[in-house]
């Protein structure tokens, strides 16, 4: 992962898994929100990998959790 966009309460956290990747929406009332922005953040913080799914129609992600 390379980088979260929460700096705007009021709008998704945006997540980029690379450079040149979709940009996923982690959508800020989706009943995961907390236990999958923490796993982003440890993702982030530390390198360790994720899996994550997203919506056919749209970026929003639909499952995050560890890759181990």
């Amino acid at each position: 992962m390379v980088r979260l966009d929460t700096t705007q309460p009021d709008k998704p956290v945006g997540v980029h898994f690379g450079r040149r990747a979709a940009i996923y929406l982690l959508e800020r009332d989706d009943p995961q929100f907390a236990t999958w922005l923490a796993v982003l953040q440890r993702s982030l913080n530390d390198g360790t990998p994720v899996r994550f799914a997203y919506a056919v129609a749209g970026p929003r992600l639909t499952l995050v959790e560890p890759a181990h």
